[in-house]
């Protein structure tokens, strides 16, 4: 009866844990690219920002002075994307994007669905 109940129970932590780490796996894969995409985002919008911001008399940007202001890692380089890291945050784009946007789209669905109600309890 013992060895019976010790089967089954190897059985089912096994056939649960395969899963369980699966997921595990995805979803640490997910929240990582989530945070680095939030992080190039938020580095684009400010390296545009001083970028639009910096010219000189021609209206071109005036590289030296960025420079001289502490700004030089800002400037955009053309082999940001091939390192490792954009590359494969490219083919997790590919996968996680879809996914994302639907997240968003019910998330705002939801948040639209009872804002009408919210706000009737907010004003009294």
């Amino acid at each position: 009866m013992i060895k019976k109940l010790s089967k089954r129970w190897r059985d089912l932590t096994i056939t649960l844990a395969l899963p369980i780490l699966i997921i595990n796996s995805v979803m640490d894969y997910y929240y990582g690219w989530e945070a680095r995409q939030q992080v190039t985002q938020e580095d684009y919008k400010l390296r545009w920002f001083i970028l639009a911001h910096e010219h000189d008399e021609d209206g071109e940007v005036d590289w030296g002075d960025l420079r001289e202001k502490g700004y030089g890692d800002m400037i955009p380089s053309p082999t940001d994307s091939f390192t490792p890291e954009a590359k494969v945050d490219s083919y997790l784009s590919k996968i996680f994007q879809p996914i994302k946007n639907q997240v968003d789209r019910f998330s705002n669905w939801w948040r639209d669905l009872f804002k009408e109600e919210m706000i009737k309890d907010i004003r009294g």
